[in-house]
């Protein structure tokens, strides 16, 4: 299934109204529509602002189906901490999902554009696209990844005898099949992933810390945690 979400401030006519060109376009095609709430406007009404906890369940959504969201005007992040701090939350989506702000006359290109966009399957598991990158390069807005040549630079830059290395320096290790955990058949871009797949985020001889959108996770000497591809982090305590 196919499924569009739209942020609208419901106290806002033109929102509502652009809900309703929305839903109707959506439901002509078969797919699956929602709407969910901005919680603030600020700069007179040019920049949206939802809360982070808000943005990590929209990121666990849209590993479960194609999805586009959509949005009246650009999303920030409200209560992100400092490091996150002016990541727009298009930056978050983006590989994972199409994200695109929208006036009345561009709802049917934007559905049309999304169509195409879904056509750009990620061609391997090992593609960088594949990762949460918000967890991988807190605060980063890494860019241009749709390019081949990008994504080789990335994985030259992050990549080493088979491994991801994320900005602390840590490994990402894929387990062998038989270890993946978990239930979730996610997908990223059209590619089913299999059953549980995650990387175990390992430290050495010190104690580190994974810095997510709402909390900080530590990581014990020795140690490692089950990072999944839309940001779900096994042990959840």
């Amino acid at each position: 299934m196919t499924q569009v979400i739209f942020f609208a401030t419901k106290s806002l006519r033109p929102d509502l109204s652009l809900s309703g060109l929305i839903g109707d376009a959506v439901r002509e095609r078969g797919w699956t529509y929602k709407r969910l709430g901005i919680e603030e406007r600020k700069q007179k009404n040019r920049l949206g602002v939802i809360s982070c906890g808000r943005a990590e369940e929209l990121y666990r959504t849209i590993h479960l189906e194609p999805t586009c969201v959509l949005s009246p005007v650009p999303l920030a992040l409200g209560d992100a901490p400092a490091r996150y701090g002016g990541l727009p939350v298009g930056a978050l989506l983006r590989y994972k999902a199409f994200f695109r702000v929208v006036a009345p006359h561009e709802v049917r290109p934007s559905l049309d554009a999304f169509l195409a966009w879904r056509t750009e399957q990620v061609v391997e598991h090992s593609d960088p696209r594949v990762l949460p990158l918000h967890l991988f390069l807190p605060g980063e807005d890494t860019q241009g990844l749709d390019s081949h040549e990008r994504r080789q630079r990335f994985k030259q830059t992050h990549r080493h005898q088979g491994q991801y290395r994320d900005s602390s320096h840590r490994p990402w290790q894929v387990p062998p099949p038989g270890q993946m955990h978990g239930r979730d058949v996610l997908t990223v871009r059209g590619l089913p992933l299999q059953t549980g797949y995650h990387w175990d985020v390992q430290t050495g001889r010190n104690a580190s810390t994974l810095l997510t959108l709402t909390r900080k996770r530590p990581i014990a000497r020795l140690g490692h945690l089950n990072v999944h591809p839309d940001g779900k982090i096994l042990p959840e305590k």
